[in-house]
């Protein structure tokens, strides 16, 4: 277990949500995780596969990321009890030792979402 040094950029359509936004976390062997402000963040790597799971207070979000591939992710709504299926489509993942970029697609209720998500993270002395 190492602590991390994270930078994101996070891109909704033509919204950018974070652009070199800085936060501390972990990474373990096949998992990084960090907090965004009121988000908690864990990226799992599995080959192949990666996925995301963000928490809030009153929502939670799965994603699954697998190259040229349709997944279904799920969003969960705590007051509601209800958890909503996400189509996803990836388009690209680039992962290394200190970089990993999703570039994705999610519709939900038929409304398509372009997303590029990208965090460059270093071991912390």
């Amino acid at each position: 277990m190492a602590k991390i040094k994270c930078v994101v950029n996070l891109k909704e359509n033509d919204n950018i949500i974070f652009a070199d936004k800085r936060f501390y976390g972990i990474k373990t062997n096949n998992k990084i995780s960090y907090q965004e402000e009121d988000v908690i963040v864990a990226i799992f790597i599995n080959d192949n596969k990666i996925l995301m799971k963000r928490v809030k207070e009153d929502s939670k979000i799965l994603l699954e990321f697998e190259e040229n591939v349709c997944t279904i992710g799920k969003y969960f709504i705590n007051n509601d009890n209800l958890w909503l299926p996400l189509d996803i489509f990836t388009d690209k993942i680039l992962v290394d030792d200190s970089y990993m970029r999703i570039a994705y697609n999610i519709k939900l209720d038929n409304e398509p979402t372009k997303f590029l998500f990208e965090i460059r993270y270093e071991v912390e002395q």
